[in-house]
């Protein structure tokens, strides 16, 4: 047991807050930690998490690498076509007001020619 928890876990030789138990809550633990030692001693636990994080991350990388691409990409569209909508818009609104502006101006002209006469 000083061995797995010293060598294997790390833990520090100093810590004065290290008890024995034999109980938790009213129930024997020693079978249990037996249990746990016996059904981990042929897993190579740091090889295999190590091997596993990086078939894991490097799968990830390379997937959302390209999603971002994808991402990025769809993103510039919908700016420009938004921006594109904006300037449609401001030509629209622009051309009204320049219609209605020189419908004022006929209808000023009529009734100026209309004074004059």
């Amino acid at each position: 047991m000083f061995q797995v928890l010293h060598s294997g876990f790390r833990f520090p030789k100093d810590y004065p807050g290290l008890k024995t138990a034999q109980l938790v809550y009213d129930k024997e633990v020693q079978w249990t930690l037996g249990a746990i030692l016996f059904k981990t001693r042929f897993l190579p636990l740091r090889d295999l998490q190590a091997e596993s994080f990086k078939q894991g991350h490097s799968n990830w990388l390379r997937s959302s690498f390209v999603y971002n691409h994808y991402l990025f990409f769809a993103c510039i569209l919908v700016v420009l076509l938004a921006i594109l909508l904006y300037i449609l818009r401001l030509r629209r609104i622009h051309q009204r007001e320049q219609r209605q502006a020189e419908a004022l101006n006929l209808l000023w002209v009529e009734e100026g020619e209309a004074l004059l006469a």
